[in-house]
């Protein structure tokens, strides 16, 4: 015969996902991605997509380039 002692924690499954969302738009991607984006809210223009895509070069290799809508949590 034992006398077994189990203690069991639920977490709050909606509370969870916005810890997490925070932590990854926090820390930021979990890949080497780089996401930038204008104050103003506007779209780059193609001299500066160029200059920023030089001035990475610099740094290593660019394997993507791709644009894409971020909504702001």
């Amino acid at each position: 015969m034992a006398l077994i002692d189990i203690e069991v924690l639920k977490s709050d499954e909606a509370l969870r996902s916005g810890t997490l969302q925070r932590a990854v738009k926090w820390l930021g991607p979990p890949d080497g991605t780089v996401v930038l984006t204008l104050d103003s809210g506007q779209e780059f223009s193609d001299e500066l997509v160029d200059e920023v895509v030089d001035t990475f070069g610099e740094f290593g290799e660019i394997i993507l380039v791709r644009f894409v809508h971020v909504f702001n949590f």
